[in-house]
Formats: C-alpha cells, structure tokens, sequence
C-alpha cells in the first residue's frame, strides 16, 4: 500500500473515532427484494384492492434513525412516518415485515440490547446480549457509502404460525466507525452495521451525520423487564390463550 493511501486511513479512522465520542445519527431507508416484491404481486393477484402491492410502497417509505455515543445507541423509526393516520394499517403491516419490533437501545458497554414493545397499552422491556447473534465472519469486503465494509451472516428464528422459520441474515459491517450496533436490533459486530439483508428486504444507511457535541441518550426504565426467552414464552402463551377462547 502506497504512503499516501495510508496516511489517508489513518486520518479517516482519527477523524470517526473522534466523532464516535461525542456520537452522531446514522439514516436507515428499507428497500424490498425482487424476490419479496414477486411474493407480494403473486398474492395481489388474487384480490382487486392491491393491497399487498401497497405494502410494498410503504416499505419503501419507512425511515429509521440510530442515534450514537461512546455507550449508549438508540434505534427507532423516523416521526414523520409514524404519524401517517390515513393508512395506519398498511403502515404497520409494512414495518413488521421490514422487521421492525419498535424502538431498541443498545447498551455498549454491558453488551445487551433493550427492546421497548407496547402490546396492548402494556410496555415491556425485553433484554438479550449482543452474544445472542452467532456472527460467521468472511473475508468479502465492499465498499458502500465511500466506507470500507467487511461481511458476516447469522441466522435468527422465528416462531410463528407456520412453525419454527429460520432466516438467514447478511450484515455488511464498517470498523471505520466503533459502534457495536446496527438496525433492527442487531448487534455485536467489531463497527458500525451498513447494510442488512435477508430474503424479504435490505436496510441500509442513507446518511450519517456526526455530532459536534455530545449525544445525550438514556437507557429505559418504564415497562415490564423480560429476557428474550421469557417474552417469547409469554406471547406463546397469549397467543395460546386467545386461540382457544376463539374456539369457545
């Protein structure tokens, strides 16, 4: 590598380390996959409202926000988007397919992530280490938004009423930025998460911006602390119990 290069880096990863200190805000936009987007015609076809092509249209329009510190970062959707009253449900529907489980917070330092949901007027707080995620690290790298991004993929499962799903997970990951946090809940990467793929859709950064002064954030407090096993058990036990007084 050529001298210049080198001291090109070494002043880029000066300059984001110290912007990591104070912290600043990384833009997220989700696009949805061709393979989604056939799924979703597929289905349209059998109804005349087009609304499952609708929500592919919303998918589109969803932005999120991870603010950053040295220790704290907090994910959560955009509100200007959160306020979209005349097709609320559309909007819901397109923000859980895009993966979105509501505002996250990330506790750098103790390496757990903190996912604040309100189901049914009631808030949990539900709590898992960044350990959680097996990451398989590669050697492919690329270069996205002029940062150097190295790949690594995991797998997540869901439970649902097709059974058990398991859904593979790409995450192109940037070391130029020391933030241990990404999208969606995900975490625990040696930098920042760029870009996040699976089957359905892919998040990725529209803008970062740094933060002369310090980005105040403060974990949550207010709602119900379960780990992540325990939530599960609990919605397969409403959902259990709802099933059951339906056939009543």
């Amino acid at each position: 590598m050529k001298p210049k290069i080198i001291i090109v880096l070494l002043l880029l990863f000066c300059k984001y380390s110290a912007y990591a200190q104070t912290g600043g805000k990384v833009y997220y936009k989700k696009i949805p996959t061709e393979r989604f987007t056939k799924s979703m015609d597929s289905l349209n076809s059998l109804y005349s409202d087009n609304s499952f092509t609708e929500i592919g249209k919303k998918i589109k329009d969803l932005k999120f926000v991870l603010q950053f510190n040295s220790e704290v970062a907090h994910f959560k959707e955009v509100e200007s988007m959160a306020n979209d009253s005349k097709s609320s449900a559309s909007v819901k529907i397109a923000k859980i397919t895009s993966g979105y489980s509501g505002e996250t917070y990330y506790d750098l330092k103790a390496k757990k992530i903190i996912t604040n949901m309100d189901i049914s007027g009631e808030y949990y707080l539900i709590e898992k280490d960044f350990s959680s995620y097996e990451w398989v690290f590669t050697k492919e790298n690329l270069i996205i938004n002029g940062l150097s991004c190295y790949k690594a993929k995991t797998t997540i499962i869901k439970e649902g009423r097709r059974g058990v799903m398991k859904i593979p997970i790409v995450a192109w990951y940037t070391i130029d930025i020391n933030i241990s946090a990404g999208p969606d809940g995900f975490a625990g990467l040696p930098g920042l998460i760029i870009q996040l793929e699976n089957d359905n859709y892919v998040t990725m950064v529209d803008k970062i911006v740094f933060e002369k002064k310090p980005v105040e954030i403060e974990l949550p407090e207010d709602g119900k602390k379960m780990t992540q096993t325990e939530f599960n058990n609990f919605m397969k036990k409403m959902s259990e119990s709802r099933g059951s007084s339906g056939r009543n």
